[in-house]
């Protein structure tokens, strides 16, 4: 496959799903807060960082889960 098809099918907004993706790793490794202060730090709305954190199957999953 070549690299312009796989640019087509990327997200229009990766570069927030991997940062949205790297405070759900600090949730379970650092607890909420460091996961709500790294994603603040980085720009991410207030209201995108509460549906995340609070988002039921992030709180029953008992390892990190990939969501994006």
């Amino acid at each position: 496959m070549s690299d312009n098809v796989i640019d087509k099918r990327r997200r229009r907004d990766h570069g927030l799903a991997v940062r949205v993706q790297y405070g759900l790793s600090l949730l379970y490794t650092a607890g909420s807060s460091n996961a709500r202060q790294y994603m603040n730090s980085e720009g991410i709305e207030v209201q995108t960082i509460d549906r995340v954190l609070s988002a039921k199957c992030v709180r029953g999953a008992r390892v990190p889960i990939r969501i994006v």
